[in-house]
């Protein structure tokens, strides 16, 4: 189906989305969130379909995404297709599901986010599924991958790579200097007792196990 472009001056956050009336989605057999096919000047992209009641049945609007990643103008005409769902689709319900993804369903995941082909709800779906059923070992390792495989990466050159981690928060609260000035004696000792060094286990005496002793309790 060829349609007319109206440009949208709205902006969707990344997403490619375009806007159809009921009537050209109903005769392309397009819904709401389905995916269709635009063709203009030999280019070709893949967007979200959103259905509008009142919108012009021989135009489709673009938002500037969609404009931007297309290089159409307004006025332009471009062919308009009903497009397959996404694989990557099936592959965040079988996650949803429990099941556990092989390295090319992640790689397509991560391309269709890439590539702006999954809305914010089905991307937030996948992360739902990690969340509530983790990922193996393998699965994080393809992952990781693929997020190298499809981003911007640097090289550092011949020579080894060092990077430093640290926890954080943990070591800065046990070296901070209390204000004793405003503290009260029972806080004071507290206090002092985050500064010494960590409890030790010593032995007991009958040897029946091991206690520990803080070193303000030998004082």
């Amino acid at each position: 189906m060829e349609l007319s472009v109206e440009v949208l001056m709205i902006t969707t956050g990344g997403s490619r989305i375009a806007l159809l009336s009921e009537e050209s989605a109903n005769l392309l057999g397009v819904h709401s969130s389905d995916r269709i096919k635009i063709t203009c000047n030999n280019q070709e992209m893949i967007a979200i379909a959103n259905t509008a009641d009142y919108f012009p049945p021989n135009r489709i609007g673009l938002y500037r995404e969609t404009v931007a990643a297309l290089g159409v103008k307004e006025g332009e005409t471009v062919n308009v297709q009903l497009a397959p769902l996404p694989e990557s689709l099936f592959n965040i319900r079988a996650k949803l599901h429990g099941e556990r993804l092989r390295e090319q369903d992640l790689v397509a995941i991560v391309k269709d986010v890439v590539e702006r082909h999954l809305s914010t709800v089905e991307i937030a779906a996948f992360l739902t599924a990690l969340s509530i059923h983790g990922l193996s070992t393998g699965e994080t390792e393809a992952l990781s991958r693929a997020m190298i495989s499809t981003g911007k990466t640097i090289d550092f050159g011949p020579g080894p790579i060092l990077d430093k981690h640290s926890v954080g928060g943990i070591q800065r609260i046990r070296n901070a200097e209390p204000d004793k000035a405003h503290m009260k004696h029972g806080e004071q000792a507290d206090a002092q007792a985050l500064h010494q060094p960590p409890a030790q286990a010593e032995p007991e005496q009958e040897g029946r196990g091991w206690s520990i002793q803080h070193p303000r309790d030998s004082a």
